[in-house]
């Protein structure tokens, strides 16, 4: 705290001229209460950094969750976009109503969505101009059409991302071949999706084609279509889902010239 000493009128100007010149008295004797006050400050500024020691060891593993509740989660995806190159054109295959473009653009030189849906468009698009600066939403495209039969040009995008989308598709391997064609050299492709399961009542109550995907799966279309599986990974499992077990899978395109589909 500090004296708004612009604030004071005559009679407490004069008040505090006074006081002061007392205090600046009495501060030059060792045992006045200045000179004791800032001893005492230094001793409770030290307690404060054992405090903070005993504070972590004490919460432990609540600390995610007191951090939780005076942050939020807001600050994560934009922290972890911030390791990306700038300037990345980015493609989200099977985009729906642009949940996850809505995160990703910030971070992208361009972001292109591509969903087979119009409806879904219409409402990714509301929602891009409802949350987004006018400057980082008009860097982002939907465009209408297949994942089998993208309506995007060779080699055009640094990074594409399915997220939960493959299992919709009827043949996956068009889409591995269609990616494998539009990624650029150096690019990736993230896969997440669903790990083979038995809950087969999906096909009927989802609109599922596929009951998951077994590694080898995902290993035999990347073959056929050019492209190197970096990396899968079973994600652990959320106590509160109530669907089957994700994987995620990296994959990168091919060395050669990019392959057609047909």
């Amino acid at each position: 705290y500090h004296l708004d000493r612009q604030g004071l009128d005559g009679g407490q100007k004069a008040l505090w001229t006074l006081v002061n010149s007392e205090l600046s008295e009495e501060a030059r004797d060792p045992r006045s209460v200045v000179a004791a006050d800032d001893g005492r400050l230094i001793t409770v500024l030290a307690q404060r950094e054992g405090d903070a020691e005993e504070m972590f060891r004490r919460l432990g593993s609540r600390w995610d969750e007191v951090r939780r509740e005076q942050f939020g989660d807001g600050h994560v995806v934009p922290t972890l976009l911030a390791l990306l190159p700038p300037g990345q054109d980015i493609v989200d295959l099977g985009c729906g109503t642009g949940a996850m473009l809505e995160r990703l653009a910030p971070a992208a030189g361009t972001l292109t969505g591509v969903d087979r849906e119009r409806a879904m468009l219409d409402v990714a698009r509301t929602r891009l101009d409802q949350s987004l600066s006018p400057d980082v939403a008009a860097r982002v495209v939907l465009r209408e059409g297949l994942l089998s039969a993208l309506p995007l040009a060779d080699t055009s995008a640094d990074l594409a991302l399915s997220t939960l989308v493959l299992h919709h598709i009827r043949e996956p391997e068009l889409v591995f071949a269609e990616v494998a064609r539009i990624l650029r050299p150096g690019g990736r492709w993230v896969l997440l999706d669903m790990v083979a399961h038995d809950r087969l009542e999906f096909r009927r109550t989802m609109g599922h084609q596929h009951a998951g995907f077994a590694p080898d799966d995902v290993q035999r279309w990347a073959t056929d279509a050019g492209l190197r599986l970096e990396r899968w990974q079973t994600l652990p499992l959320d106590p509160s889902a109530q669907g089957p077990g994700l994987f995620l899978a990296v994959l990168t395109p091919p060395c050669g010239p990019p392959r057609r589909n047909g």
